[in-house]
């Protein structure tokens, strides 16, 4: 019953706060209009008693109603920092159910003295009111709000160790992937399943990576092949290096797990090693994973076995001297890297496709803004000839209107004689085809229009 209800509850942090409109109240508030009527009509008096203009919201968090105490939630909730003291208060109310909409408010607000109930709300009398409280802790990330949160992830209570998990996945600070990667140890189902699939969410951060380099050499057995799981959709890779480093050891999962990764985060760093795994690995499960991730990387089609040797001891060379481009690449990975167009002039443009396609929206959730950045610094006269040719090549309409808004964005002069050709071949296209193609003649006009060539 305790699960049912915090999964029920889980919908308090998802109020419509910010930017969107509260929930249209039924019908007229005759009781509210009254006293407006009677505030207007009554002279100003300095010393009458006036009350807080949230006073009202505060009636209506009480209502058992949740049409009227969910509003009132929302509304609490846009007002900020100037409504907790009065929340704070509220937090020792006899009734658990306010308590518990005092507490996910006080969350979504956030801020120290918010955060501060909240952590001491974790230690409520009622089980419903604490575990609230305890994934409310990932909301709002003030001060001693992780510590709270490692705490309760070991409580006796599986109830708690759920909702930390939660409240971990939200709060997303690296430091949790060194608890949650535990979760094969939790004897419960579902504190196992929460644990395990917050650990991926957190992980699935720009930030967190540095924290998993350090964190996978120090690792080993489940937790080891935990954070090796994690690592699947990340598509960063930063983390090929310690992925490669990992092929090396005794652990044949570990090994079948790394293989498996790097067809993500992998790149020419890790070739090396994965040949070695693909022709000698102690088992074929690792050797077909490894080959599965090379066939990934370098576009070679053998199957796991020596022809991998083969392949390395000929392409060695090679893929070395991929090396310093795929530091680079995965080296942008990292928000806080700058670049500079000389440093980007050293790389063949055709090494540094995967800018192109990371701009699409290919690998890391936080790759497109950091490859659009690196592409937007680099020299557009190199990546025009590239985009027209992506953009012959293209069938699909929005993949070409995505291209030539690219193409019109980097702004090179150069352009324009290959976007008027587009216009040109796209005027001679039959009238049948005139509204399937209405967005790539539009994104065409606005991109020639910019350049001053009136078309209709």
């Amino acid at each position: 019953m305790l699960r049912t209800h915090l999964l029920v509850l889980t919908g308090l942090f998802m109020l419509p706060v910010f930017g969107e409109e509260l929930p249209k109240a039924q019908g007229m508030d005759v009781i509210k209009a009254a006293k407006a009527l009677t505030n207007a009509l009554t002279p100003n008096d300095p010393g009458s008693a006036r009350g807080k203009a949230w006073e009202d919201d505060i009636a209506a968090l009480t209502d058992p109603r949740v049409d009227v105490h969910t509003q009132a939630m929302s509304s609490l909730i846009r007002r900020g920092q100037v409504v907790v003291p009065d929340l704070m208060i509220l937090s020792g109310d006899q009734d658990w159910q306010l308590r518990q909409r005092v507490s996910a408010v006080l969350a979504t607000i956030g801020g120290d003295h918010a955060s501060a109930t909240v952590i001491k709300m974790c230690d409520d009398s009622d089980v419903r009111v604490a575990e609230v409280s305890i994934m409310g802790l990932g909301q709002c990330k003030g001060p001693g709000t992780f510590d709270r949160l490692a705490k309760a992830l070991s409580s006796i209570d599986p109830n708690k160790r759920q909702a930390a998990a939660k409240g971990m996945g939200l709060h997303g600070d690296p430091q949790g992937l060194a608890l949650l990667c535990g979760y094969i140890f939790d004897r419960d189902d579902l504190a196992r399943r929460d644990m395990r699939e917050n650990l991926a969410r957190v992980a699935n951060q720009a930030q967190a990576v540095p924290a998993l380099i350090t964190l996978i050499p120090k690792s080993s057995g489940p937790r080891l092949h935990a954070l090796l799981e994690a690592t699947a959709a990340i598509g960063d890779p930063r983390l090929s290096p310690v992925l490669a480093q990992t092929l090396s050891l005794p652990d044949d999962q570990a090994v079948a797990l790394a293989a498996r990764v790097l067809a993500a985060n992998g790149d020419s760093r890790a070739v090396g090693a994965l040949c070695q795994v693909a022709a000698y690995g102690k088992n074929s499960e690792v050797r077909e994973y490894a080959a599965s991730t090379l066939r990934l990387l370098t576009g070679y089609k053998a199957a796991a076995g020596t022809a991998w040797d083969l392949y390395w001891r000929d392409r060695q060379a090679t893929i070395l001297a991929l090396v310093p481009r795929d530091q680079l690449l995965a080296d942008l990975h990292d928000p806080q890297r700058e670049v500079t167009r000389a440093e980007l002039a050293q790389v063949p443009v055709t090494q540094l496709i995967s800018l192109l396609d990371g701009t699409l929206g290919s690998g890391a959730t936080w790759w497109p803004a950091r490859a659009f950045v690196a592409l937007s610094i680099d020299d557009p006269a190199r990546w025009t000839p590239i985009l027209l040719e992506r953009i012959d090549g293209a069938y699909d309409v929005r993949e070409r209107v995505r291209l030539i808004v690219l193409l019109d964005q980097l702004n090179d002069p150069a352009a324009k004689i290959g976007l008027q050709r587009l216009y040109t071949q796209l005027a001679e296209q039959p009238e049948v085809k005139a509204a399937a193609l209405g967005p790539e003649r539009l994104a065409l006009r606005i991109a020639l229009e910019r350049r001053g060539i009136r078309v209709y």
